[in-house]
């Protein structure tokens, strides 16, 4: 009996379920060799897949097209889209980019994706090897002992510095140019019922103390040389004293960063705030009983003490060894 012919696409079918039974067996160790020559004919594949060099790509995208300096939070975005970094949006009115407005908003998006970038401080190319994320960068930029920074008294609008140099000229700027602000004691007076300022010279720091009269209140505020990390470790403590020695006034605050503006602060209530008319009861003869004192944290008393020995550069060795000035001005 003669079989009859078997269709086209019914062989077809048969041929394939033959050649995978021979071939299917070596598969498994194929893989290798077709991953290997698709990686060697698409290199942008490989590069791309860089953590770094995406890192790298994002960044790039980030920088101002003004001052060049990679943008951190707060952004804001024109009419096109286009980021402008916080530090240049004040002396903007368009866009630098396509000269449309500037719009009143933020863009949350990218700000998130900076928090979880590592930036390069902008002082590497002095010397600086450090990274921070976006939400740190800005502190440590404001501290890093390879840029140069300004005066911090310079900041506060009854006195006129235009200083800028090394950290490590600092303290000889602050000796020759504040002589008569400048205390080494923890525990000072600020007698004036006048705004008036202090350089604080303690537990091998630099603290600036800043009180001032407005709005019918009188503010008070202990700031350091450095972050809000390193500021967490120091409270201080402002006591207001009558003068029968028994009526007394006293506040205990955390010391906070040098890079924190004085009117966000006030504002926010990170400070000593009281009310004039509380504080004229113990003015005499123009002048009142305010002493301050700046100390560590108890729970943190080790480890700033700590801190402190392991971060003693060359300007803050300068700090020890002075003389005591009980009243500052």
């Amino acid at each position: 009996m003669t079989e009859s012919p078997v269709p086209p696409l019914r062989q077809r079918e048969m041929n394939a379920k033959k050649w995978l039974r021979g071939h299917v067996t070596n598969w498994p160790q194929w893989l290798p060799r077709i991953a290997k020559n698709r990686d060697s004919t698409n290199p942008d594949l490989t590069d791309a897949a860089k953590p770094e060099d995406l890192e790298k790509s994002i960044l790039k995208i980030l920088e101002c097209p003004v001052c060049m300096e990679y943008m951190t939070p707060p952004i804001v975005f024109c009419q096109n889209g286009h980021n402008i970094c916080s530090s240049c949006r004040p002396s903007l009115e368009t866009c630098p980019t396509c000269r449309h407005p500037i719009l009143q908003a933020r863009n949350y998006s990218l700000e998130d994706v900076c928090y979880k970038l590592n930036y390069p401080c902008k002082f590497h190319e002095e010397g600086c090897e450090e990274m921070f994320s976006g939400e740190f960068i800005k502190e440590h930029q404001a501290m890093c002992h390879h840029g140069t920074h300004p005066c911090p008294l310079g900041r506060i609008p009854e006195i006129d510095c235009d200083w800028n140099g090394k950290f490590a000229e600092l303290v000889t700027h602050l000796e020759s140019q504040h002589e008569d602000r400048i205390c080494s004691d923890a525990k000072f007076l600020s007698p004036e019922t006048s705004s008036s300022a202090s350089v604080v010279l303690v537990h091998n720091e630099i603290f600036i103390f800043y009180k001032c009269f407005g709005d019918s209140k009188c503010c008070c505020v202990v700031q350091i040389f450095g972050t809000r990390a390193q500021a967490s470790g120091f409270k201080y403590k402002v006591k207001l004293s009558a003068e029968n020695k028994i009526e007394k006034l006293s506040q205990v605050n955390l010391v906070r960063g040098i890079t924190e503006g004085f009117d966000a602060t006030f504002r926010a209530g990170h400070c000593v705030r009281l009310d004039a008319d509380v504080v004229s009861r113990y003015v005499v003869d123009g002048m009142m009983d305010l002493q301050v004192e700046v100390s560590y944290t108890k729970a943190k008393e080790l480890d700033a003490a700590e801190q402190c020995r392991v971060r003693n550069s060359g300007f803050r060795s300068a700090i020890s060894g002075r003389s005591c000035w009980h009243w500052c001005k």
